[in-house]
């Protein structure tokens, strides 16, 4: 998509901006608004010529490649240039939007680097019969003028350190037939830059709080400017304080001078036994059987819990020290307890789709009596218990 601008410009106190836009090969739409006119209609033109050195009358006779004569934008014989009138209101200004078609930003018949003229008068479209109608439309004098020339498009991040903003790169200048002075080419891409800094700043505000953007020089000459994520971090290196940048997912460039390590990572444990084997069963162990069943017996209550082997999160829980089992049982720690405790706790585990569980009787504890009863309770009531006896 091409756009073009044109600031107008007058000894009368005429100003306005001119915008013109096209989407590919098609029509071109020109928007825009005037103001310090009289009210009413004023003509308005394309002329064949962008000097605008001595004012608006440097800028030559209306743009007509094919011709013709003068005539209404929708007329078939007629200049390129004529886009007929503007309506100015009460208050002096005028805002509107044109489309046509004979006004192209590229190709040999292209208005870039010809003026836009604003004329005093209204124009007669070529139908008033005066001597100028078919040359100017009779629009009278110009009031105001301006360049048309292309508005630049903001190159993208990775063009700018491709070319590392040097004035000369074909791709950063416009496409029309003049070019922009190395200044403001420069211009651009710094005010380029600024936009991306500020955006991301306020953005990463939102999203990582206490980061926040910088900018680094990066390249022995100096060119560009990278924008640069870091948090500011202190720590402390043989008694000095060290401020380090750090990057977004808080992994330190620095290391620390005695261990050559990342200093926020903690010293490894030893092992008291570093040649003790590890078994292929203790490796897989969490793997092939995750859940573990635990039970504990004692003089008062009873209570059984099945755990997850890796997360130690308790899956189903059972004791008769709750409300809702010791209000039904004659005695909190005898056979019948046991069992229904086993029942309890299968019912708990496979609301929790577990139906599996290994066991393993603590040191002091023998396989026998209410341990077993809780145990055979469970098998009995659907959930699948590997025994392992020491």
């Amino acid at each position: 998509m091409g756009k073009g601008v044109a600031v107008l410009n007058s000894s009368e106190g005429v100003k306005g901006t001119i915008f013109f836009t096209q989407e590919g090969d098609g029509v071109t739409t020109v928007t825009g608004t005037v103001s310090g006119l009289k009210p009413g209609l004023h003509g308005f033109h394309v002329h064949a010529l962008g000097d605008t050195t001595n004012g608006c009358m440097s800028t030559g006779p209306h743009f007509n490649p094919d011709g013709k004569q003068h005539g209404a934008p929708e007329d078939a014989n007629r200049h390129a240039g004529d886009l007929g009138n503007i309506i100015v209101g009460d208050d002096g200004t005028a805002t509107f939007t044109i489309t046509d078609c004979q006004i192209p930003l590229s190709g040999p018949n292209s208005i870039v680097g010809r003026a836009v003229v604003v004329h005093a008068d209204p124009d007669d479209l070529g139908k008033g019969g005066h001597e100028l109608s078919l040359a100017t439309g009779n629009a009278g004098g110009r009031v105001a003028c301006g360049f048309i020339e292309i508005l630049p498009s903001l190159p993208s991040f990775s063009e700018c350190l491709l070319c590392e903003i040097k004035p000369s790169c074909p791709r950063h200048r416009t496409s029309g037939r003049r070019l922009l002075p190395d200044s403001r080419l420069l211009f651009y891409h710094f005010r380029f830059l600024s936009a991306l800094s500020f955006f991301n700043s306020i953005m990463l505000k939102q999203v990582v709080g206490k980061y926040s953007i910088g900018k680094a020089i990066y390249g022995s000459n100096r060119a560009y400017l990278r924008p640069f994520l870091f948090q500011t971090n202190c720590g402390f290196h043989n008694g000095q304080t060290v401020l380090a940048p750090r990057s977004f997912f808080g992994v330190e460039d620095y290391v620390d001078d005695d261990t050559s390590r990342p200093y926020t990572y903690q010293k490894e444990k030893k092992s008291k036994n570093p040649d003790k084997h590890v078994s292929f069963k203790q490796r897989t162990v969490a793997y092939m059987e995750p859940f573990t069943l635990d039970v504990f017996i004692s003089k008062r209550f009873v209570s059984a819990s099945i755990t997850h082997r890796v997360t130690c999160k308790q899956v189903a829980v059972a004791g008769t020290n709750s409300k809702d089992v010791k209000a039904v049982l004659r005695s909190r720690c005898d056979i019948p307890a046991c069992m229904s405790i086993g029942r309890i706790l299968s019912e708990r585990a496979k609301e929790a789709d577990v139906y599996t569980a290994s066991y393993t009787p603590r040191d002091q504890d023998k396989f026998e009596g209410k341990i077993r009863a809780v145990v055979q309770s469970l098998i009995d009531n659907g959930i699948d218990v590997k025994i392992y006896m020491d």
